[in-house]
């Protein structure tokens, strides 16, 4: 599981990487997924309340890759990013039912968050990093 703070189209990772190291670090925290939802197409997903420090986290992360000239995704800039976990890639609306089921039993979901990383989830890489962000 992962929660994404920005997600970037086109990009150069060695600029990513180092924009990305000189945020400060942090302490790992804590976070509470309260509810779900689906954005258009089906992705299902965990919804986690954003307040002040995460919003931080999140804006410090795109201010950051900003500075690269990475193209990035719009419905992630500060301000419209929906903090989420996706946990069903395509849920038919026949089927929103059965994942509201599966998933209210176990909301609300503690988590903790132990570490950051930069994921290419089209070739399934993952450099992390050596600090939380």
């Amino acid at each position: 599981p992962h929660l994404s703070y920005t997600v970037l189209h086109d990009w150069d990772l060695d600029a990513v990487l180092e924009a990305l190291e000189d945020l400060p670090a942090s302490d790992p925290f804590e976070l509470t997924f309260l509810g779900l939802g689906t954005f258009p197409r089906g992705r299902g997903w965990l919804a986690v309340p954003v307040g002040a420090d995460l919003a931080r986290r999140q804006a410090s992360v795109d201010a950051a890759v900003r500075t690269t000239r990475a193209s990035m995704h719009p419905h992630y800039a500060p301000g419209t990013w929906i903090a989420h976990c996706t946990v069903v890639p395509r849920v038919r609306l026949d089927d929103y039912g059965l994942f509201a089921a599966e998933v209210y039993p176990v909301l609300p979901l503690p988590v903790r968050v132990t570490a950051s990383a930069v994921i290419d989830s089209g070739i399934g890489q993952t450099w992390p990093l050596t600090h939380i962000v």
